[in-house]
């Protein structure tokens, strides 16, 4: 009835030359596919509706945790994607878009300091020593609290995975650390605070393109989150002034991208 007067397109933007060339990011990619246009001033961003009991669920969240620390912001922390699993008793990510265990830890504790943190993971891949972060417990309906929970938070901070993308379609200030994804088509710089390792631009990763040819940009890109004590450091120190709204000067941050 619907389908044979029909035609059918796929959207598959991981196919599109545009999108793999780092033209265009997904939202762009999208639209050229299935609305056949190049002009994408129209696209609208704020497209996430949430329902009160989302809402209400993550204000219930947040809420408790807020009188005991007495913080009076939330962070909203995605250290992993969704590429992590658990080899040699440690999460890793053959990806190469999620943190080391120990650098999540380490950022998680600093910026503990200043707010609330929600960690937006999976439990088995939580630091045995982190006992001080939120975890959503709500696994059934995962998706939607993290939703709820950004919509409600000060800041974003997290790699490229799909707590940055919920970060730009409610407006919210966000540092997106960047691996082995290029962030003029997996993020939004002219809206997120993009981070990445000093001249450290990925090899690309040609997925749902070449499996093989995947396999080998992860071996290249191998080392691209592996960031140092002073990028740490760095990376704090840019989530601190973020959260508290400061002007940040990138002139004497040797890694940071405001493109």
């Amino acid at each position: 009835q619907f389908i044979k007067n029909n035609n059918i397109i796929t959207p598959e933007p991981y196919q599109l030359n545009r999108f793999f060339n780092q033209k265009i990011n997904l939202a762009e990619a999208f639209d050229e596919i299935i609305n056949n246009t190049t002009n994408h001033n129209d696209l609208n961003y704020n497209c996430l509706h949430l329902s009160n009991y989302e809402i209400q669920k993550a204000k219930e969240i947040i809420l408790s945790h807020k009188q005991q620390t007495k913080h009076k912001k939330v962070i909203v922390f995605q250290p992993y994607g969704s590429s992590v699993e658990i080899v040699n008793k440690q999460p890793i990510d053959r990806s190469n878009r999620s943190l080391a265990l120990e650098s999540y830890f380490q950022i998680a504790k600093s910026l503990n300091k200043e707010a609330v943190i929600v960690y937006a993971s999976q439990p088995q891949f939580k630091h045995p020593n982190d006992n001080f972060t939120i975890s959503i417990d709500e696994q059934a309906n995962y998706l939607r609290i993290l939703m709820a929970t950004i919509s409600q938070c000060d800041l974003f901070v997290g790699i490229c995975s799909v707590g940055q993308h919920i970060a730009r379609m409610f407006n919210k200030p966000s540092v997106v650390l960047m691996g082995a994804t290029n962030e003029i088509n997996f993020s939004y710089p002219n809206n997120h605070i993009i981070y990445r390792k000093k001249e450290r631009m990925p090899i690309y990763i040609p997925w749902r393109l070449s499996e093989s040819d995947c396999e080998f940009a992860d071996r290249e890109n191998s080392d691209i989150m592996n960031f140092n004590q002073k990028e740490i450091n760095e990376i704090i120190d840019i989530a601190k002034k973020q959260l508290n709204q400061n002007i940040i000067d990138n002139s004497n941050i040797s890694s940071i991208n405001y493109e």
